[in-house]
């Protein structure tokens, strides 16, 4: 056999051999004598190359081919680190607009939720010219509350009806001293507290709160002040007419002397005929006669003290906080101590 055809090439022994195939061109033929391939012109046999030519470019072929899927390896890990950097990124940009968030110091709890409107509920640097630093950590209470809507409620006192703290007679209504503000970043717990927000925050809404037995509920007021202190510090009453079906509201089960209609804030009687009466410095009173002049009952905030206690057979006990109602008709008497809340807004 003069050639023998493999995978379209005529492989031929020789020259001799070559020189007889048909005269194709483009007819490729490999002659075995000199391990050389040619390529069939219009006249001639035209070498292309020899063998080891052939295989050195083949193994630089496959060199190319393993660095070309190196370097697609290598793209597609630098895709995922990019990706994955990204992530990280975004991650900490949400973090650092956080951070900013915290940081922040805001006139009130509402000047923060009308900054950023999805705030969540807690803890917010809150301008307060006359503490060192120039603000307090304050609880702010972002969204509605039953019975007090809308959100950006800043905390001011929490009050436990069981202690002596915030009694009536207690100098903290008439002074600039906060008491245990770590109380006020913490929300409804039973910590009492008076934060700077007491004389440093305006308002013109009050959002009252009481807690008894795990059942909170709440009352707004609309009232304008420039401050808590400045309602209540000097003693004087003022009125908010808001009717004692709402203060009575605060505490499932509460209930008042029939008479008396006195409520607000500093709320005592005017002209008192027994040593003691109930007052309260944010509430209302009742009373059994027709004036309120020996009143025996109270829901509200800042009590009298416990020594105080001396009419209608009232046991010395301490209840600053919540409803207190005595000689009443049918022998009804209430004696229901309440975890209390103010906020401002």
């Amino acid at each position: 056999m003069e050639y023998v055809p493999i995978c379209g090439v005529a492989v031929v022994d020789n020259n001799r051999a070559m020189e007889k195939l048909p005269n194709i061109e483009g007819l490729l033929s490999y002659r075995v004598d000199n391990q050389e391939l040619y390529l069939r012109g219009k006249q001639n046999w035209n070498s292309m190359a020899m063998e080891n030519e052939i295989l050195e470019l083949e193994g630089k072929l496959g060199a190319s081919q393993h660095k070309l899927e190196t370097v697609q390896t290598s793209q597609n890990n630098l895709r995922k680190e990019l990706a994955e950097s990204n992530v990280k990124i975004s991650e900490l940009s949400t973090k650092m607009l956080q951070l900013q968030e915290e940081n922040k110091i805001y006139s009130s709890c509402k000047s923060a939720l009308d900054t950023v409107s999805n705030l969540k509920h807690g803890v917010y640097k809150i301008r307060s010219p006359s503490i060192v630093n120039g603000y307090s950590n304050v609880y702010c209470h972002m969204t509605s509350l039953p019975g007090c809507s809308g959100g950006g409620w800043t905390l001011v006192m929490k009050i436990n009806g069981r202690k002596e703290t915030f009694d009536y007679g207690s100098s903290y209504w008439s002074n600039k001293v906060t008491y245990n503000p770590g109380g006020g970043q913490t929300g409804f717990d039973d910590q009492e507290t008076k934060l700077a927000t007491y004389w440093n925050m305006p308002f013109k809404e009050i959002c009252l709160g009481m807690k008894v037995n795990d059942h909170l509920n709440f009352i707004s007021i609309s009232y304008q002040a420039s401050s808590l202190y400045n309602v209540i510090a000097d003693g004087r009453h003022r009125s908010t007419n808001i009717g004692r079906s709402k203060w009575l509201s605060l505490v499932q089960g509460s209930g008042l002397q029939p008479h008396c209609t006195l409520d607000g804030f500093n709320v005592h009687s005017p002209r008192p005929v027994i040593s003691y009466p109930q007052a309260v410095r944010i509430g209302t009173l009742g009373n059994e006669q027709g004036d309120c002049n020996s009143s025996d009952s109270y829901i509200g905030f800042g009590g009298i003290s416990y020594y105080k206690r001396i009419f209608c057979r009232m046991p010395k006990i301490t209840n600053t906080c919540g409803n207190v109602a005595y000689c009443m008709p049918g022998g009804g008497n209430k004696e229901l101590p309440a975890m209390g809340y103010i906020f401002v807004r």
